[in-house]
This record gives structure tokens, C-alpha cells and sequence, in this order.
């Protein structure tokens, strides 16, 4: 298995067009191994706008099924 590597700047300040690019760019590459876990590099910090949390989890789990 292995984690997938968000970055967590792109949660802090990006877009929601940001947030969903990051998002498919490590699912298109985790998708392919049966034991990946989606994550945020250096997890998420605290100053992360709530909105732009929830929409990445949002996209997570329109992606995330195989």
C-alpha cells in the first residue's frame, strides 16, 4: 500500500478548481494500487478554511470509488 501525497497548501489557499485538480492528480495515481490511502502531505493545517476541507472530501468521494 501507500499514502497519497495532497498537498496541503492547495487546501490552505487554492480553488476549488485547485482543490479537485490535486485531488484527481493522486487518485488517478493511487486508484491503481489496491491499498492506497488518500492523505494530505504534513496533514491539514488549522488555518485550513473549513469550505475548501470539506469540498477536497467531497471530491474524494466522487473519485473514490473504483
Amino acid at each position: 500500500f501507500f499514502i497519497g501525497n495532497a498537498d496541503c497548501r492547495i487546501l490552505l489557499s487554492g480553488s476549488k478548481q485547485d482543490i479537485e485538480a490535486e485531488v484527481r492528480r493522486c487518485m488517478d495515481i493511487g486508484k491503481k494500487c489496491p491499498g492506497f490511502f488518500m492523505a494530505v502531505g504534513n496533514h491539514i493545517p488549522a488555518n485550513t478554511p473549513v469550505g475548501n476541507a470539506l469540498y477536497y472530501n467531497q471530491i474524494y468521494e466522487k473519485l473514490a470509488s473504483r
